[in-house]
């Protein structure tokens, strides 16, 4: 059984050659810019979709900003984001010695977020459960709003008692949009 056939730059040339020979010249006497745009102009490769190129900034972008993303779609429009990245704090300070936060804790707009010491703050659990239980969500839901898997458990950890373990910078950004997006909740 013969597999799909390769529709690389050599095949499609070679195509270009056969069914377009005025296209295939412009290209070799350096008409075209790149060899993607002699394609195009013969119908042999299509342009990039919008929704592709979103797909592949998607995959590449941060936590941080998959929150921003959602709260600028669901808040209605690109001045609303604009506003929320100037509000944003600048990120906490980290020491070179294998990425352990200096003595700098996170200030915010709502206060400080995490303790010097790389933890939580008391208030901040305590303010996440409350807006938990007032939405009755479950952890994987406020994961998946704060832009990360379901699955991801870095918060529930960060929440913990016993022995709290650190969140990264990108999940405090992430979780400061999170909380002034439910300021209402009671």
């Amino acid at each position: 059984m013969a597999g799909k056939q390769d529709r690389n730059n050599v095949y499609l040339l070679g195509r270009l050659e056969k069914e377009r020979p005025d296209i295939f010249a412009d290209w070799k006497a350096g008409k075209y810019k790149s060899t993607r745009k002699a394609l195009l102009a013969a119908e042999l490769r299509q342009p990039t979709k919008p929704i592709n190129t979103l797909k592949t900034a998607w995959k590449k972008a941060s936590a941080a900003e998959h929150a921003e993303f959602r709260k600028w779609i669901g808040g209605g429009g690109a001045a609303k984001a604009v506003a929320t990245v100037s509000r944003l704090p600048s990120a906490p300070r980290v020491s070179p010695k294998a990425g352990t936060r200096t003595a700098r804790s996170w200030k915010s707009a709502a206060g400080t977020l995490v303790a010097p010491n790389g933890n939580l703050e008391a208030w901040v659990t305590n303010r996440i459960r409350s807006i938990m239980a007032n939405r009755k969500m479950k952890m994987g839901q406020v994961m998946i709003e704060m832009g990360y898997g379901k699955l991801n458990a870095a918060l529930g950890r960060a929440m913990t008692t016993h022995r709290p373990s650190r969140i990264d910078n990108d999940m405090v950004i992430a979780l400061e949009i999170w909380l002034r997006s439910n300021k209402g909740v009671k």
